[in-house]
C-alpha cells in the first residue's frame, strides 16, 4: 500500500508535460513537439507534398520530415536569435540518418535539415548528404549555420557506420534556393 501511495504523490508532483508548437519552450524533446496537437500540419505546410526519397524512395518531403523526427530524440537546444532546433532519427534506422528542425519562439518553423543516405531504388550508404528547407528572412542564416552545425556535428558522426562516408559532405550539402 505504501508504494502506490508514494507513486501517487510522485506523480502529482511531477505534472504531465503539455508541449505545444507555439510555445517551443514547453517542448523539452523532439518526442514531445512531433506528437504536439498541429505539428504535423504545420510540417506539411512548410515543406509541402513534393516527393524526395531520403529515408525512404518517392516519398513527400512532409513524410520524410515526420519519418527522421519520430524516432530517438534529442533535448531541445536554444539557438541565437529566439530560435530552437529539434532533433532525432528515424526509429530502428539511426546511422547516421536524422532531420532536425527549427522553430522560432512562436513556433514558426524556420528551417528543416535532413541528413540521409538519399534512398532511390537503394540508399548510398558510401555518401552521407545534408539536405536543409529554410524559410527567407533575416535568420535564415542563422538557421542554415546551426542545421550545418547539426548536420556535421558530433553526435551525428558518432553513429555512422563508418566515418569515410562524410569524405566531401560539404559539396554533398544542399539549401534549394538557397
Amino acid at each position: 500500500m505504501a508504494v502506490f501511495g508514494a507513486a501517487c504523490m510522485h506523480s502529482a508532483a511531477n505534472p504531465p508535460i503539455r508541449c505545444v508548437i507555439s510555445d517551443p519552450t514547453t517542448c523539452p524533446t523532439t518526442n514531445y513537439l512531433s506528437w504536439s496537437g498541429g505539428f504535423a500540419d504545420a510540417v506539411t505546410r512548410f515543406l509541402g507534398t513534393t516527393k524526395v526519397s531520403y529515408f525512404r524512395n518517392d516519398r513527400a518531403l512532409a513524410w520524410q520530415a515526420l519519418y527522421g523526427l519520430g524516432g530517438p530524440a534529442d533535448d531541445r537546444k536554444s539557438l541565437p536569435g529566439g530560435l530552437f532546433l529539434f532533433a532525432a532519427c528515424p526509429a530502428h534506422d539511426c546511422g547516421g540518418q536524422a532531420a532536425a528542425i527549427v522553430l522560432g519562439a512562436h513556433g514558426v518553423i524556420e528551417g528543416i535539415g535532413f541528413s540521409s543516405f538519399h534512398c532511390a531504388d537503394r540508399c548510398d550508404f558510401d555518401h552521407r548528404y545534408l539536405d536543409f528547407y529554410v524559410r527567407r528572412g533575416p535568420m535564415a542564416d542563422t538557421v542554415v549555420s546551426a542545421l550545418t552545425e547539426w548536420g556535421g556535428g558530433p553526435h551525428i558522426r558518432s553513429v555512422l557506420h563508418d566515418p569515410r562516408v562524410d569524405d566531401g559532405l560539404v559539396e554533398r550539402t544542399v539549401v534549394p534556393g538557397g
